[in-house]
């Protein structure tokens, strides 16, 4: 019922000049959340900035700082990461990431992701995730597909989490 602004829609974005090659680009972001608990537990609060920068076409940028308080405690985060794509198909990238107190939050965290897109609306991608928490270590591996029909996604994740200390779960 909304092909004529579909049709707009395409006609401005058509219009639009295209953006210039390699020209670095950024935004920058602040977020906030608030969970009110019951049962007399401690609100769960965190407050973050983030930074990306396109610096190429291929190459991106990150940066955050987050206040997280959870559990009657606070931790403050700060991250770093970057992903390339190659030849459009193949995006990788890393993001590294270190809690000073690290009261509840890891220690530091390291991800690894690497994605494909095999066809024009298809796209696999896998991910590693380590942390380090004061007693112990998480792993995390995960592999996800998602495919786009038309304004519908659907998505399937296979997740399988890998605590030191404990046996590993699938999700």
């Amino acid at each position: 019922g909304y092909a004529a602004l579909d049709e707009l829609e395409q006609r401005a974005l058509a219009a639009l000049p295209p953006p210039p090659k390699d020209e670095p680009r950024g935004e920058a972001s602040a977020e906030g959340s608030w969970e009110r608990l019951d049962h007399g537990l401690d609100d769960w609060r965190s407050l973050a900035a983030r930074i990306r920068l396109a610096a190429t076409t291929a190459l991106e940028l990150r940066g955050s700082i987050a206040e997280v308080s959870r559990y009657g405690r606070s931790d403050t985060e700060g991250g770093i990461g970057a992903s390339w794509s190659g030849d459009g198909a193949w995006t990788v990238g890393a993001d590294l990431s270190s809690a000073g107190s690290a009261r509840f939050l890891p220690e530091w965290s390291l991800q690894l992701q690497a994605a494909r897109r095999v066809a024009s609306a298809t796209r696999l991608q896998a991910t590693y995730r380590r942390a380090e928490y004061r007693n112990t270590v998480g792993e995390t591996y995960a592999l996800s597909a998602e495919h786009y029909f038309a304004r519908y996604r659907v998505a399937y994740a296979l997740i399988r989490g890998e605590p030191s200390d404990a046996r590993a779960t699938w999700a």
